[in-house]
Order: C-alpha cells, then structure tokens, then sequence
C-alpha cells in the first residue's frame, strides 16, 4: 500500500524537527564517548564528519518544504531566544552532565535559527538567475572577511575564537578522560553563515527544479573534504591563507554552480550586472588575501635593534670606563 505524500509545506518542517532531535540525542551522547588516548585523533576526525555530514543532508531534506517568510520568522525568534537563554546559562557553574545537556540544547537552536534564516532569505529569491550572481558574491565576500586582517570574522577567529565556540557550530572531540574532568571537547567550529546559505541554497534548488541529487552529494563530498584538510592540516599555511580557517562559501558556490551552470538562461542585462558582481567578488577575494600577506610579512621582518649608545661625559672629563664593555 501506498501512503499519500506529505504536502512540502509540512514535510519541511517534519524533516527539520527529526533533524534537531537527532542531533540533540547525537550531542549528548557523544560527550559521554571515552577511548583510549591513542584513539582520540581519529575516532574526533570520523566523529566531526558525521556531526557536518548529518545537518547536511538533514538540511536539504528539510529545504523540499515551503518556507514562507512568517514561519521562517518564527522560527528565527524562537532559535535565537533559545540559544541566547542556553548561553546564559553556560555561564553559570554547572554539573558537567547538565552543562552537556544544556550546550547541546544550544546546538540544536542554532541549527533551527540557521533555517530559518536561511527560508527568509531564499523566499527574497525570485528568480532561478539569481542565483549566479549571489553565489559568486558570497564566495568572494566570504574569502574577503576570512583572510583581510582587520576583519570582524578574521579578528574573531585569530584573537577571540571563544565567541565563534559559543555562537557557531561545535564538531565533537571525544575524550580520553571521564566526563567528570572534560565534559565539552570540540575539534572545529562552524560559522553559523555557512549554514543559513546552504539551505537557502539548498531551497533555491528544490524550488528551481535544478539538480538535487547531484548537488546533494557533491556538497557533502566536497565539505567534508574541506574538513578534513582543516583539522589534518590546520596548522600549515598556504600563502598567507592559514588551513585552519578556511571559507566554506567559496566551495559551497562552486559545487552550486559547476552542477547547475547550464540551468541559467541570462539575457544580456543579467549577464553585464553577474560580470559586475564577479568583479566585485574577485576584488575583494585578492584584497582580503593580499592584505593578508602584507600582515604576514609584517610580522615575519626582524625588528632592528638600535645599540643603546654609552653617555657622552662633559667636555673637560674623563670618559665613564668600563660601562657596555666586556671585562
């Protein structure tokens, strides 16, 4: 027997609640994860990709949904007032069991505002050819606030990462110590950004016709590529781009737009205004990462010394002896 498909406006939101609850289990489960000291590197890599993976593939399904701008809203308000409480509450001591509970609670928040954000943004887009353009901007722009020193994004990374821990997206590190020692291990952080426009762009695919399952297993493929390169090589710099926090809109775009590139009919308007903002986007990319080298390269020059210089004695007497002098 056949069931009766669910209408997409409901079928979102049931996908997107299945999503949250399954994480919140996911979160505190992992956190009670104890393995053997040689174990923690690899068990936290297989561990950080299948909590990027889930929200994923959670998030495209929920994207096959309607997502008009007052559920969105709601759905903003109610995230964002959660997590905001669970941060509030963070700050307080507290037992390590319900410090993991709580924090995981905020996890799943930002997940729900992250959707939300990201059905009002895609309900603002029309047309499938906006597509092209907005992809190419936010890759550019994303590049640009990573990588340009002065920065909200980079100065919170390098001076403040404690922020972005609080606000963003945790990857679980499991622990080689009882959970009485270590109940919050985290091995990377998501910037909420990178997942409000994924499912805008997951959205934009289902609601365009374009190509779903195609794009679906790219972007997975490709992310967690990506984060495989972060956390196995975090530490090394390519130029003066550190591996260690890289911008997830620039293959998000890609992915996006080398699967669907034929999907775009542009006429010669939309063609000159997608140039402009490839242009744009490009400028900021090279600004962003040739200030970054200069900063570098800054930090990297030698400060020259300037010998202090012994005292002058008055004309008419002895020079000071032995001062700045070997014995």
């Amino acid at each position: 027997m056949l069931d009766q498909a669910a209408p997409r406006s409901t079928s979102g939101w049931r996908a997107l609640v299945g999503l949250l609850l399954l994480m919140l289990v996911l979160n505190i489960a992992v956190r009670f994860v104890q393995v053997p000291i040689a174990a923690v590197g690899p068990v936290s890599m297989l561990l950080s990709a299948v909590f990027f993976a889930i929200p994923i593939v959670g998030l495209f399904v929920a994207s096959r949904g309607t997502w008009t701008l007052r559920a969105s809203a709601a759905l903003i308000g109610a995230g964002i007032s959660i997590q905001a409480i669970s941060i509030l509450i963070l700050r307080s001591k507290l037992p390590p069991a319900t410090e993991i509970i709580v924090f995981s609670v905020s996890q799943i928040a930002l997940l729900a505002w992250c959707a939300g954000l990201g059905g009002a943004l895609s309900a603002l887009i029309k047309e499938r050819n906006l597509i092209l353009p907005v992809a190419i901007f936010l890759a550019g722009l994303d590049v640009f606030l990573v990588t340009y020193p002065y920065s909200w994004v980079n100065r919170v990374v390098n001076n403040a990462p404690q922020i972005l821990q609080t606000v963003g997206y945790n990857l679980p590190r499991v622990s080689a110590e009882p959970i009485s020692t270590a109940p919050v291990q985290i091995s990377a952080t998501v910037g909420p950004a990178d997942f409000f426009f994924l499912f805008m762009f997951f959205i934009c695919v289902h609601k365009f016709n374009m190509r779903e399952r195609a794009t679906l297993i790219a972007m997975v493929a490709t992310l967690l590529a990506y984060l495989v390169v972060v956390l196995g090589f975090g530490d090394l710099s390519l130029g003066p781009v550190s591996l260690g926090a890289l911008p997830v809109l620039l293959p998000m775009g890609i992915v996006l737009l080398a699967l669907n590139l034929d999907q775009f009919k542009l006429n010669t308007e939309e063609k000159v205004g997608t140039w402009l903002f490839t242009i744009i986007a490009i400028g900021l990319a090279w600004f962003g990462i040739n200030q970054a080298g200069i900063a570098k390269a800054t930090r990297a020059a030698p400060v020259n010394s300037v010998p202090a210089q012994e005292p002058q004695a008055p004309q008419g007497l002895p020079a000071p002896t032995g001062q700045g002098q070997s014995p």
